[in-house]
């Protein structure tokens, strides 16, 4: 693997080489307390993410988006409970899931947009009501790091998910979630542009959105804007900068550029 990039650097198709080494080291069952438990880091977003991390980190131009990411990983893994596996690994979870109840709630606590995303999208294993989801969300909330804010729940329902005609909430199939990724990555792209503008004039940006910030740097990334991921990095507070993994691996890199 590592031999493939270094002769290949960030040819296309390593993509998927490198999904399926994190996927094969990755544990294929965990049970506790007698339920198998969701693994984020086999969730289509935790994977983009470390597929970031991995190109940035070796300086290589990141090969396609979230979107494009999610549909390859769809065609070419095989998709258990919101986790992705090998086809190996798919029938091992298969056969544990007949023994064990699946965890009936993602039991992480939220303090970010993307937890909160991935706890509703666990939640809807069983398909709710606004107002059957609205007191659990309530008691799951943390506070979110400084100069992060996390969105209404209507508003992730909204964006993330599929409001069935009984009222109730249901977590989207491949093609309406492909929809609604693009029309997610355009709120994304314009609360981040907002951003730029507000860091050209104000002292610290205290009211952001990490998951904008994570998609606006992302792009600037691959146009190879290093300077704007600079301007806005260093108008961040401090902690939400350098506590997070692929905001902190963008300025890296971005300073070096500029």
């Amino acid at each position: 693997m590592l031999e493939r990039f270094e002769s290949s650097g960030d040819a296309p198709e390593n993509v998927w080489a490198f999904v399926e080494m994190v996927l094969t080291h990755l544990d294929t069952i965990m049970v506790r307390n007698g339920e198998l438990q969701v693994m984020p880091e086999r969730t289509p977003r935790i994977l983009f993410d470390k597929l970031i991390a991995h190109y940035v980190a070796h300086g290589y131009a990141v090969p396609m988006n979230s979107q494009d990411f999610q549909h390859g990983l769809h065609e070419r893994f095989i998709e258990r409970d919101g986790m992705y596996f090998t086809p190996d690994q798919a029938l091992e979870y298969e056969e544990q899931k007949k023994q064990t109840p699946v965890q009936s709630q993602y039991s992480l606590y939220v303090a970010n947009e993307r937890e909160g995303i991935e706890w509703i999208r666990r939640t809807l294993i069983k398909p709710q009501t606004y107002a059957e989801l609205a007191p659990q969300w309530m008691a799951m909330l943390q506070k979110p790091k400084k100069g992060d804010q996390i969105p209404e729940l209507m508003d992730i329902l909204k964006e993330n998910f599929i409001k069935e005609e009984d009222g109730r909430w249901v977590i989207p199939d491949f093609e309406n979630q492909a929809h609604l990724t693009i029309m997610r990555n355009k709120r994304l792209r314009k609360q981040f542009d907002l951003f730029v503008e507000q860091a050209e004039r104000a002292r610290r940006l205290t009211d952001t959105n990490l998951e904008a910030l994570r998609y606006g740097f992302t792009e600037c990334y691959k146009e190879k804007n290093f300077a704007t991921i600079v301007k806005v990095a260093e108008k961040l507070p401090e902690a939400l900068l350098m506590e997070d993994e692929v905001l902190l691996q963008f300025y890296d890199i971005a300073v070096s550029h500029v």
